[in-house]
């Protein structure tokens, strides 16, 4: 038994407040990269059994770094109906005669760019993979969950109650995924499956979620109507400018953010969790909160002030 299984369980007979996670089953998603990736390792490190959920293949790195560390991984790409059948199936393999602990709704997609610019599949994109996707998994896992009473974890974001300019999508599939958390819990209380929304922070440059956005403006730009682009003139290749250069790629490492593990900790063990927890620096909080508590044009305004975006000259 490794050391850290070791302490864990010592830990639970001197304070039988918190749950003991040795053994414990988790299933994670968006695991290539950023906080899914983290949390994976950690929670391995903690002696849970952890199956991390990756889009990308058995080869990439942040999957072959999971494999390393003695994690298993499945293929999930939440926009596709043959995938989410073969998670089905893993999932009625693995969980559903010892049941599941944990479910962590931590995959995303995020596209920036003004909402009238997004094409149809970036939109439908962004609502799939950070809402019904989700959804469709949480029913998947509902009869593990009930055998196990475990809880989800869904991840919301910063922006999830303050949306910003050029992430106004996002943030709609983001509030679309904290709302049905809200609606759910008290439906699934009854059969003993907690509920726990999760803002994991802000660590856009350590992470693959902004990056990339090339493609997604020359996709918008193809799609988009010669009258939409003349009223648009150069502003849209200036945003296009500002948000391929602003991200660039990263290598795939553990995030180094106590304070998101002790979050999770305290999500993981608390006998009775509170329904939302927010980790992330005092000044955003702070920043994020005044803006919600201005008037609409002030507001406005600072949102503006907040993303710097190139300032539009109309034609």
């Amino acid at each position: 038994m490794k050391l850290s299984r070791i302490i864990s369980s010592v830990a639970s007979i001197f304070n039988p407040g918190k749950l003991n996670l040795a053994d414990k089953r988790i299933l994670i998603t968006g695991c290539d990269s950023g906080y899914g990736f983290s949390l994976a390792l950690w929670c391995k490190e903690q002696g849970m059994q952890v199956t991390a959920c990756c889009l990308q293949p058995e080869s990439s790195p942040g999957r072959s770094r999971l494999s390393e560390n003695g994690i298993e991984t499945v293929g999930l790409d939440l926009t596709s109906v043959d995938s989410i059948n073969s998670i089905r199936k893993i999932v009625q393999q693995k969980f559903e005669s010892k049941g599941l602990d944990y479910l962590v709704n931590n995959a995303a997609f995020l596209v920036f760019g003004e909402a009238t610019w997004q094409t149809q599949t970036q939109v439908n994109r962004q609502i799939q993979v950070n809402m019904t996707g989700p959804l469709e998994l949480m029913k998947i896992c509902f009869p593990s969950l009930v055998k196990s009473k475990g809880r989800i974890i869904n991840m919301i974001s910063n922006c999830t109650d303050c949306p910003l300019p050029t992430l106004a999508v996002y943030t709609a599939s983001k509030a679309g995924l904290k709302n049905l958390t809200i609606g759910m819990r008290p439906e699934l209380s009854k059969y003993g499956v907690q509920m726990i929304l999760v803002n994991p922070g802000d660590a856009p440059f350590h992470t693959q979620l902004c990056t990339g956005q090339l493609p997604h403006y020359q996709a918008m730009r193809r799609e988009m109507a010669p009258a939409h682009a003349n009223i648009l003139g150069d502003y849209f290749f200036r945003c296009q400018e500002k948000f391929t250069t602003l991200f660039p790629s990263c290598d795939v490492m553990q995030l180094q953010d106590p304070g998101f593990y002790r979050t999770m900790h305290t999500v993981l063990t608390a006998r009775q969790p509170a329904p939302e927890y927010e980790n992330g620096e005092l000044v955003t909080r702070i920043i994020f909160g005044m803006i919600r508590m201005m008037p609409a044009f002030l507001a406005d305004r600072a949102r503006l002030a907040l993303t710097k975006l190139p300032q539009y000259i109309k034609n």
